[in-house]
């Protein structure tokens, strides 16, 4: 019996060719796409997850909310000696990871001098994170002042052959080379880790190295280290959780005297601040606190590939029913044959459920052999490295044979449970009214174009945005600016000696220095103001910073480098600080606490115009400048006159070759950093325009062979209207008439639907594009267009066939 429902079914997939064509496209490539995003959603699934202690371990975040106890910012940057006294505080609290992570710096290994991330952190990290050791001890592998570790790939570049134990690596970290023995090799850090790194220096070593890393041993108001700790054993977050406020104010006193004076605090009431324990496993897909040492991805999107995913199999399976339906009347009589001769209903059933698995299987191997070749290209635009070995294991295996079986089922569902419930009798005489005409199938059609619809209006408006932040007005300019990174380097001096060569140079005009950059974070710090608990970001510079980037300064005056208080006890603000913090008058107002040690607090002396020094993603937040190198310029900022890049680059490097012959000269453009910072959104509107062109392709593949059924069926209708006088545009527009009607009542009910979720998207973003109806009037015009263009085809050859023909057998 099976092996005759078997070769029925090959014989009709055998005969249909056409719709045989249209529904292994169609189906194949939803297969294929939901292969691609079946890898990528278990790999963000993933992340963080490979650490056997992966349930112990925690992120400590400072989160600071609103008056009314919303969450207003968070910050995973905290103060150096917060994890040694949460681990002697909490008795929950195994053990602290500290991280001073990621500047670049000079490294040489043999001849060889480049510009590297070296992470910072304790001898405990190996033990606490499960980062795999290839060579050496990771019990003791940083306990030594010089000790260093590097990832696999660093020791196969530069070692070669050769065991790189024991063997010298010098790193930059002050005004001279320091070498370190390296003592073991490391597994690159996976895909899927939180924490990256290919270079590892012990965190006492930076203490050594820097003053003010030194000097933050003991400050409570300086934060630049991610901490991390090790719950012991049976300790929940909850119960680390409950703990953390009563942590902050033992180190904290006056914010908790100032609550019980300002605001009668008892416990339970809202905060201004607090810790927040997150655990590691979390940290990857969680957008609302700040990314740390690596940017969180927006789990949205993973559920927005899931429903492009399911969208394509549903338009495929879509194909297969309304084709099936459409030519059932081939088949009619071959069912009322069937049934007079006692087939039974559910053997029918069964007869169209295993042809529609066949189907299902030989798209299912288009599939995968589509997601295997198309892997590469679809790594490229997600910007991972996944392995199609990963769906090689019982559960992805079973994830995919439960995908195949439910396609199956669900695409040959309605054909099989209607067909077989046709009444012999007028199935043989042909009474059963089927084609591309009936509700079923409008309501399919519909559905269809709703879908493609949706994502092309998606596609435009994610293009429209990112085009939008990539040529707003910033603030300053960020044309023709060459940064360069001193990392490690006496920024200072340096931007003198490069003054001194330059001025004969008419096409540099003008060097400034930072100690960060745009794109590159910021500091910030926290302090006590009037009684309220603030967060500033703020940017050490040079005095001629502010006319090298062409900000505006609104109110008082810019620095004077001839100024010593300058350089000691002035500053200048945003617009969002005077905001913020409710000045009316802010020139020659003393910032109180913004101070460090026992210097005076600074003097606002101006107010420069609000300016974007995050993405347009994030509102402009409260920003303080002041002059000086403390933390030293990392970053020297060269205004080129327009028209000369390559001579003036050419001639800085041999400046820079004169200045420090021993150092490699790297640089980048802030104009190509700045959209750098969309790449993330770029890629998903990439990701979607892929997915619209598939969905759009798909529906016109349906369209195209329900049109050609329609046709078909009615071929001694349009013959007899030639006869009687009918012209070809009128008989073009009676076959296509409906399929226009359908694709426009489509893109009527998307228009509301994609407002709503085109507008649920731009809340991530501070500053948007408004939603303009011709975003969907375009779309409209597209969509029909292109349906009008899919039809075309059987139209007009119905349209221009030879009556007689259709009409000799009457």
């Amino acid at each position: 019996m099976f092996k005759n429902y078997f070769k029925i079914s090959i014989r009709n997939i055998k005969k249909k060719k056409l719709f045989t064509l249209i529904n292994l496209s169609g189906l194949g490539l939803a297969i294929a796409c939901n292969i691609l995003i079946y890898i990528f959603v278990k790999d963000e699934l993933s992340f963080d997850q490979f650490h056997q202690l992966k349930d112990r371990i925690v992120r400590i975040n400072r989160i600071t909310y609103n008056p009314d106890g919303s969450f207003k910012s968070s910050d995973a940057f905290l103060p150096m000696p917060l994890g040694p006294s949460i681990e002697k505080d909490l008795p929950e609290v195994e053990k602290a990871i500290r991280f001073l992570s990621y500047n670049q710096y000079f490294v040489k290994i043999g001849e060889d001098v480049f510009s590297n991330e070296v992470l910072f952190t304790e001898p405990e990290f190996l033990n606490t994170f499960s980062f795999k050791v290839l060579k050496g001890n990771k019990n003791t592998a940083l306990d030594e002042l010089n000790s260093i570790l590097i990832t696999e790939d660093v020791a196969s570049k530069y070692f070669k052959e050769t065991n790189p134990i024991g063997q010298e690596i010098e790193v930059k970290l002050g005004d001279n080379f320091e070498t370190f023995i390296i003592s073991a090799i490391l597994e690159d850090s996976p895909s899927n880790s939180s924490i990256s790194f290919n270079m590892i220096l012990p965190l006492v070593k930076a203490k050594s190295a820097f003053d003010w890393v030194k000097e933050s041993e003991d400050m409570w108001n300086r934060s630049a280290f991610p901490t991390y700790l090790l719950l012991k054993e049976g300790v929940s977050v909850d119960q680390l959780q409950q703990k953390l406020l009563s942590f902050r104010h033992n180190y904290y006193p006056e914010e908790l005297g100032e609550l019980k004076k300002e605001k009668n605090w008892q416990k339970g009431d809202p905060v201004e601040v607090n810790y927040y324990a997150q655990p590691i496993t979390d940290i990857h897909l969680n957008t609302q606190l700040q990314s740390g040492m690596s940017t969180p991805s927006n789990p949205v999107y993973s559920y927005i590939l899931i429903a492009i995913g399911l969208s394509l199999l549903v338009l495929a399976c879509i194909n297969f029913t309304t084709l099936t339906i459409g030519q059932a009347t081939r088949r009619i009589r071959e069912i009322g044959m069937r049934k007079t001769v006692g087939a039974q209903r559910l053997q029918l059933i069964f007869q169209f459920w295993i042809e529609s698995f066949l189907m299902t299987v030989l798209a299912t191997i288009i599939g995968v052999f589509l997601a295997y070749i198309t892997l590469p290209e679809f790594n490229f635009i997600s910007q991972k490295n996944l392995e199609f070995s990963s769906l090689i294991n019982l559960p992805s295996i079973t994830v995919l044979v439960l995908f195949l079986i439910t396609t199956g089922i669900v695409a040959g569902a309605y054909p099989a449970i209607m067909f077989s419930g046709f009444k012999p009798l007028y199935a043989l005489k042909g009474k059963v009214k089927l084609g591309g005409t009936n509700l079923f199938t409008r309501s399919l059609v519909v559905l269809q174009f709703v879908i493609s619809a949706l994502l092309v209006s998606v596609t435009l408006l994610m293009s429209k945005q990112i085009q939008y932040m990539k040529t707003k007005d910033l603030g300053f300019s960020k044309e023709q600016i060459l940064v360069i990174n001193s990392n490690s380097l006496d920024g200072y001096n340096l931007i003198e000696k490069l003054r001194v060569e330059t001025a004969n140079i008419p096409s540099i005009l003008n060097i400034a220095g930072s100690a960060t950059s745009f794109t590159m974070g910021s500091m910030r710090r926290g302090f006590e103001y009037d009684g309220e608990n603030k967060q500033v970001h703020y940017f050490e510079v040079s005095a001629n910073y502010i006319e090298t980037m062409d900000m505006k300064l609104l109110e008082g005056r810019n620095f004077n480098p001839l100024l010593a208080s300058d350089s000691t006890n002035s500053i200048l603000v945003n617009q969002a600080l005077v905001k913020d913090f409710n000045f009316d008058n802010p020139i020659g107002v003393k910032l109180e606490g913004f101070a460090r040690g026992d210097n005076p607090a600074p003097v606002i002396i101006g107010v420069l115009k609000d300016y974007h020094f995050t993405s347009l993603a994030s509102a402009i937040e409260p920003l303080a400048i002041t002059i000086g190198s403390r933390f030293g310029y990392r970053y020297l900022l060269v205004k080129i006159a327009p028209g000369t890049i390559k001579q003036s680059i050419s001639a800085l490097e041999n400046i820079w070759n004169k200045i420090s012959p021993d150092l490699p000269f790297t640089y980048y453009f802030l104009d190509n950093q700045m959209k750098n910072q969309y790449e993330n959104d770029e890629r998903w509107e990439k990701i979607v325009l892929y997915a619209s062109a598939i969905t759009i392709f798909i529906a016109c593949l349906g369209l195209f062979g329900l049109t050609s059924i329609t046709t078909a069926g009615r071929v001694k209708e349009i013959g007899i209207r030639k006869v009687l006088g009918a012209s070809i545009t009128r008989i073009i527009w009676l076959i296509s008439s409906e399929f226009t009607l359908l694709v426009s009542l489509a893109i009527l009910i998307a228009t509301p639907v994609t407002w709503f979720l085109c507008k649920e998207w731009l809340q991530n973003f501070a500053y948007k594009i408004a939603i303009s109806p011709s975003l969907f009037l375009l779309t409209g015009l597209f969509i029909l267009s292109l349906s009008i263009l899919t039809s075309a085809f059987y139209t007009i050859k119905s349209a221009l066939s030879n009556p007689v023909k259709a009409l000799r057998s009457e």
